[in-house]
């Protein structure tokens, strides 16, 4: 039995100084067959001559040139535009380095799955920096879910590998509603799906200064969570982003799990009027959570002063 057709979808956005490593990292792949969709997201520098250098000498790739619209709808055209009922998906940021064996490691885990069409593969994250040089790996999820993914991204799209099924409900989204198109995907198969996560790094997740969706160590980023609630307490209109995102979530895909639906609803009831006290009640007894557990003190202690 030949193996199903692993579908890449890239998004690229000036991205001349690393595009190079991250191509041949993808296109020599032990997985195969596979095809490299990619779309220029306006890019004003030389991405499009190195992206159409590559198109010109491997027929595994297809090049799109659009206008500037952003990761999260470049992204959702992609995958819009690419339909294989038999296919599996992936997506690839355009600064990384991936392991010959990334895909195929994660199509063995996928395949391996009772839904593999409706199940998420997810995997550890190798940070460098700029020179390619280690830094640490990222922390590995706490219980990854629902209740986790209504308020922290725990599935970074360069790893993601999905199939027909979880692409068909990703697109029923609206990319202007998505903080980012991989938290939606999480959301989507944390929900209605199946998530398969693998806490061995196949990637190198390159960090610098325009990279998309930094990952921090853990001090760093929780010192940067405490900046930020305390900013949240001079501004009163700062909101929590991921309970917007939640509600539009929630109205997209009304056949949503009623206890999700009813957590939410909570959370929401428990904004602007209602008293401290119904709100003391609801971070008692919420199973809402990130993945450090001094963030998810610090997100009870943002709902429990109204700051969300």
């Amino acid at each position: 039995m030949s193996n199903p057709t692993l579908h890449i979808l890239l998004s690229t956005y000036n991205g001349e100084t690393y595009l190079e490593e991250l191509l041949l990292s993808v296109l020599r792949q032990s997985y195969s067959p596979l095809q490299l969709h990619i779309r220029d997201d306006g890019s004003t520098d030389s991405t499009v001559n190195i992206l159409q250098a590559h198109a010109a000498g491997d027929e595994r790739i297809s090049l799109q040139l659009g206008s500037n619209i952003g990761v999260q709808a470049s992204f959702y055209s992609l995958l819009e535009c690419v339909e294989d009922t038999t296919g599996v998906y992936a997506f690839c940021d355009q600064d990384d380095i991936w392991d010959s064996h990334k895909l195929e490691v994660a199509m063995r885990a996928l395949l391996a799955a009772e839904r593999p069409d409706a199940t998420l593969y997810f995997a550890r994250l190798s940070c460098v920096n700029a020179n390619n040089q280690h830094l640490y790996d990222s922390d590995i999820p706490r219980a990854p879910g629902i209740l986790n993914a209504l308020v922290e991204n725990s599935a970074i799209g360069c790893t993601c590998v999905f199939g027909n099924a979880l692409r068909a409900e990703f697109l029923r989204g609206d990319p202007a509603l998505m903080i980012m198109h991989d938290w939606w995907l999480y959301l989507c198969a944390a929900s209605s799906g199946a998530l398969v996560y693998d806490a061995v790094p196949h990637i190198r997740y390159r960090q610098h200064a325009n990279t998309a969706t930094p990952r921090e160590p853990g001090l760093s980023r929780l010192y940067n969570r405490l900046r930020g609630l305390v900013a949240r307490l001079g501004d009163r209109d700062a909101g929590l982003e991921s309970l917007l995102q939640a509600n539009h979530f929630m109205a997209t895909y009304p056949e949503i799990d009623p206890q999700m639906r009813s957590t939410l609803a909570v959370l929401n009831d428990s904004h602007g009027m209602a008293s401290f006290f119904k709100r003391l009640m609801f971070v008692s007894s919420t199973r809402l959570h990130r993945n450090n557990r001094l963030e998810t003190l610090a997100l009870k202690l943002v709902i429990l002063c109204d700051l969300y």
